[in-house]
């Protein structure tokens, strides 16, 4: 287990210290380390929606997994919540789609290994709303729901998280592994031993070499933390958020909807039946994803030490931050953080102003 310090040394940073992934790594690292993959082994990836399973599916090649594996991925994937329907259908709950409960036991089948995906329920949410966007936009507008809004698919994800949190205190740390995102994106060396411990294979194995070879080329090739904030910088996926989040503002707008409420509030109360639509909520990154205020130059921050300087901040991105901030604290809220959510993400509130400043 020496070879795998650093990851150890990460993943202490990265999760909560008290809580139930904590408590497995430091078990893992000091006395118990997890069972490997074994021949006969079946390896389900385990996570909510957008908390990495697709780069599994690209990256790692499919002879690591010996006894299951398909055309598309080596294993299984349980992902929360799972399938379409409920996004097709507003009077569907999701938690009829969460995968895997049979697995989620202390008495784990002898073959089975789990890879427990973490990532910040912000980043998430994003790739999660991003990916099933037509779906939400049917949610939002189709004949069922025309007066639903976010609140479903946030609720929905809230609900993943739950079940990821459950299966996490129910299965035993011998039996987990454990793959963070965000540290696989900035310190992809560092899991080179930890995967091939998983895997059960020897030093410098090419599949696993393969698999972090894209990373350390995107770690070199990163820009400076500042230029994050310039619209060219930011990654495909958040620019295409951005013009879903603006498309989504147009439809509400041209469907002549009144709002009622200026903010996402809360999860449905336990008297409120499935689905949630008692009243219009108006997301609070709407004012800032408009195609007027898109089309506008917005300037203006402060600086260090309270310093006053001008910032010109492209409006996409304030809308890209408007909207990350607002699902920061929604997520984070402490009626609702999980000891499972790793940190927030650095940029929220980096834009040079207040978070309040985006999110009221």
């Amino acid at each position: 287990m020496a070879r795998m310090a650093e990851y150890y040394r990460l993943m202490a940073d990265y999760v909560p210290a008290d809580s139930r992934v904590a408590r497995c790594l430091k078990s893992q690292q000091r006395a118990t380390p997890p069972y490997p993959l074994s021949a006969d082994g079946i390896l389900m990836a385990m996570g909510v929606e957008g908390s990495g399973h697709h780069v599994l599916e690209r990256g790692i090649n499919r002879s690591l997994c010996h006894a299951e594996t398909s055309k598309y991925r080596c294993g299984r994937q349980a992902s929360f919540p799972a399938g379409f329907k409920w996004r097709k259908d507003s009077t569907l709950d999701p938690a009829q789609f969460m995968p895997a409960k049979r697995y989620c036991t202390p008495r784990v089948p002898a073959n089975h290994t789990f890879l427990v995906l973490l990532r910040n329920p912000v980043d998430t949410f994003s790739s999660a709303f991003g990916r099933f966007f037509p779906m939400a936009q049917y949610r939002q507008l189709g004949a069922a729901a025309e007066n639903d809004t976010l609140a479903h698919e946030l609720d929905a994800h809230y609900q993943g998280w739950l079940e990821v949190a459950t299966c996490t205190s129910k299965l035993p740390c011998n039996r987990m592994w454990f793959l963070a995102y965000e540290l696989l994106f900035s310190a992809p060396r560092a899991h080179v031993p930890m995967l091939e411990a998983l895997f059960d294979v020897s030093e410098g194995n090419p599949h696993i070499e393969h698999f972090v070879r894209p990373f350390e080329k995107l770690v070199a090739a990163r820009p400076a933390a500042e230029a994050q904030l310039q619209w060219d910088s930011l990654s495909k996926s958040q620019r295409m958020l951005v013009g879903k989040l603006r498309k989504l503002t147009e439809l509400w707008s041209e469907a002549g909807l009144t709002w009622a409420r200026p903010s996402w509030s809360y999860l449905p109360a336990a008297e409120t039946e499935w689905p949630l639509v008692p009243q219009l909520e108006m997301p609070v990154w709407v004012s800032h994803c408009s195609l007027a205020e898109l089309n506008a130059s917005r300037a203006g921050a402060e600086g260090e030490n309270g310093t006053r300087h001008t910032l010109r901040l492209d409006p996409k991105v304030s809308c890209l931050l408007a909207w990350r901030n607002a699902t920061a604290r929604w997520f984070y809220d402490a009626s609702r953080s999980l000891d499972i959510f790793p940190p927030p993400p650095s940029d929220v509130g980096s834009s040079g102003r207040s978070s309040r400043d985006l999110l009221v």
